[in-house]
């Protein structure tokens, strides 16, 4: 009896002992853990919250935080039915981990736009979980709006690994699989011992500490290093396909020049042998052959009927120019000379060889993203659900501000190499037609004070500047799907600033008295490609007369003025320079001539110059933001319809000014969008140009 009344005595004394240490450490942590402890596995997502439970959380110094769950898994009180819902859908940066629930940037946008909130992020998750859930809510809430947070810190990583793969549940932690243990002993209070006690919690990490530093380490959210190497292999990449690309537009257009120098040796042959047939008759010859075989969005001189000058052509002039082929080639036939038969035949086999090669699947520019799949998954179910898809991209703090890296105690790393990762989630979003919405500027403008310290997740400040950044996007018209033409044979894309920084000045043996006056008139005139840019100092401003194609791109600023267009054949372009004189700048390739002949020439009488808008000058606003630059004297493109598509958002503005064709600007109903400069131009046929003599 001795003996037990020691035994029940020492037990006492231990519990009571245990319950005053854990005491202790529950008042030293403020009755916070530094991780979720709400988790449950779930044979599908890996793991889900647990109904009903509630946390005190907090990490790194950072002040203390509540989380509790509802009734169906997710943060926040519970679900209520609303017509008028935002949803949205992430990892542990959506959820707002570190923040109050009321701080997080989906329940500041839901007060915005007065939309009931259902966050149904789940830290852990990825982008197949993301889809998981939107397959799971949207067929029950139907929800108005989806935001769809991708997390660069993890989820480019995380997008061929589901979640059943990465983490499992220990004792209500989420773990990563490797560190999870095989099998547990259970004993009754083992969660409640486990995963409730400060103690516990207390003796687990000293254990790890002086063991395996990983072992029984909490979910990880990724980091700089990952993202570094990323962002390289992204650029390398992407170099690759570009060259690849461009060999191949080489080698096809290298086969369709032969292929066309054969056929106009042809048209030339037939052009005679049907001028001697049919002396006397109007509209004969090779350029009417050339005009036969046209398509209405082709530049084409056509010398019969009207004189005009190289726009395109109409359909009216294609039809006649075919009739006219068909009856001479029907009169040629009827006179069964072998010479001639012989040369018809080969023409019509060589339209096959051209059709042929258009018809060539083109290099994608662009390396398929693993986030691909993912969002166009994404959108087929908000597009089946009623709802409409908005793409956030949120960047890692240390990409966001070089001081971050203090609070790591690491020195700053070049992280330029992964604004690329962002730039394609955001281009693939807008090609799918969803709003996107680049949260790297207004983060940047929120620091310092945008992250929390010692941690990569946001503050209340950061997730407010996110919200405004959404509420922004959301209030500018959304965009549709853009599914981008493949670029002409014979054309490229408009070059980017990369491709114009090492770009050489235009030949000056070939256009020896232009680019003299080019000079004289304070301007620089590059060539890549078949594209010419002219920058041209400032107090200068430009005015195009004939615009060819419709394709030049000018922007007028204070402190300068810049002019891009393609050199192509059979094309015009006239543009006006003004400064203390004015410069007339003409250059006219006609068809069948192997280069185009430029002319310029000053003039003092050339009427008021044009005034930069305030478009223009918003866009030079943005150049020098984004690229630091102290002028805009690098600037190109044009702000037309740019900024009213992109308001807000500086890098889309300036990738649709420089003519980038994922970022085309919105057109009215009455314009299409130009295949290959990203232009609005009108669907009805241009006016006659006057003719310009040589």
């Amino acid at each position: 009896m001795r003996i037990l009344r020691r035994v029940v005595a020492v037990v006492v004394a231990l519990v009571v002992g245990a319950v005053v240490v854990e005491g202790v450490f529950r008042v030293r942590d403020g009755g916070a853990f530094p991780h979720l402890n709400v988790y449950r596995p779930d044979d599908k997502l890996g793991v889900r919250l647990v109904p009903g439970s509630t946390e005190k959380i907090s990490f790194s110094g950072n002040p203390i935080t509540s989380v509790r769950i509802n009734a169906s898994g997710y943060r926040g009180e519970d679900w209520l039915p609303s017509k008028d819902e935002l949803f949205v859908v992430g990892d542990s940066q959506a959820f707002g981990l570190g923040v109050e629930e009321d701080a997080s940037f989906a329940s500041k946008l839901g007060a915005a736009l007065h939309l009931h909130v259902a966050n149904g992020a789940v830290p852990t998750y990825g982008p197949a979980e993301y889809n998981a859930v939107l397959a799971e809510e949207l067929p029950r809430r139907h929800p108005k709006i989806v935001v769809y947070t991708i997390n660069l810190a993890n989820d480019l990583f995380e997008s061929a690994h589901p979640n059943l793969t990465r983490h499992a549940v220990w004792d209500g932690w989420a773990v990563r699989k490797e560190n999870a243990p095989t099998s547990v002993t259970s004993f009754p209070g083992r969660a409640l011992l486990f995963g409730k006690s400060h103690m516990v919690f207390a003796l687990r990490g000293l254990l790890f500490k002086h063991g395996d530093p990983t072992e029984g380490a909490v979910a990880s959210e990724g980091g700089w290093r990952d993202l570094v190497t990323a962002g390289k292999t992204k650029a390398e990449e992407e170099a690759k396909a570009r060259a690849a690309a461009e060999a191949d537009r080489k080698r096809r257009e290298a086969k369709l020049t032969e292929t066309v120098q054969e056929q106009r040796k042809l048209d030339a042959q037939l052009g005679e042998a049907i001028q001697k047939l049919v002396e006397g008759e109007d509209g004969t010859g090779p350029s009417t052959l050339r005009a036969a075989r046209a398509n209405p969005g082709d530049i084409v001189r056509v010398e019969y009927g009207e004189g005009s000058a190289p726009v395109p052509a109409i359909a009216k002039q294609i039809q006649l120019a075919a009739e006219l082929r068909r009856q001479f080639e029907a009169k040629l036939r009827e006179n069964k000379d072998a010479a001639t038969l012989a040369a018809l035949a080969r023409r019509d086999a060589l339209d096959g060889v051209a059709a042929q090669i258009r018809s060539e699947q083109v290099s994608s520019l662009r390396p398929n993203s693993p986030l691909r799949a993912h969002l166009e998954r994404a959108k087929k179910l908000c597009d089946d659900n009623g709802a409409e898809l908005v793409v956030l991209v949120l960047p890692l703090d240390v990409q966001v501000s070089d001081k971050e890296w203090a609070k790591y105690h690491a020195e700053p790393i070049d992280m330029s190499a992964s604004r690329l990762l962002a730039d394609d989630v955001l281009a693939m979003a807008d090609e799918l037609g969803a709003r996107s919405v680049d949260a790297w500027p207004a983060l940047a403008a929120a620091e310092p004070g945008a992250f929390l310290a010692g941690d990569l997740h946001m503050t209340p400040k950061g997730h407010e500047a996110v919200a405004h950044a959404l509420e922004a996007r959301m209030r500018t018209p959304a965009r549709p799907a853009r599914h981008l033409p493949p670029v002409p044979l014979g054309r490229s894309p408009v070059p980017t600033p990369d491709e114009w920084t090492s770009a050489p000045e235009l030949d000056h043996e070939r256009y020896e008295n232009a680019a003299t006056e080019i000079r004289k008139a304070g301007c620089r005139a590059e060539q890549v490609r078949e594209w010419i840019r002219l920058r041209c100092k400032s107090g200068t401003t430009m005015r195009v007369q004939i615009a060819g194609r419709g394709e030049p791109l000018v922007v007028n600023t204070k402190e300068g003025s810049s002019f891009t267009v393609a050199m192509l054949e059979g094309d015009r372009f006239q543009l006006k320079i003004f400064g203390k004189q004015t410069l007339f700048l003409r250059n006219d390739w006609p068809l069948g001539e192997d280069r185009p002949w430029m002319s310029a020439y000053f003039n003092r009488e050339a009427g008021p110059p044009p005034v930069p808008t305030a478009d223009e000058e918003a866009l030079c606003a943005c150049h020098k933001r984004e690229t630091g630059a102290k002028d805009c004297g690098e600037l190109y493109g044009s702000a037309d319809r740019c900024v009213a598509t992109y308001a807000g958002d500086c890098r889309a503005e300036l990738r649709c000014a420089h003519g980038d064709r994922a970022t085309p600007p919105t057109c009215q109903n009455d314009e299409e969008s130009s295949p290959v400069a990203a232009r609005c131009l009108s669907s009805e046929p241009p006016m006659k140009q006057k003719r310009v003599a040589p």
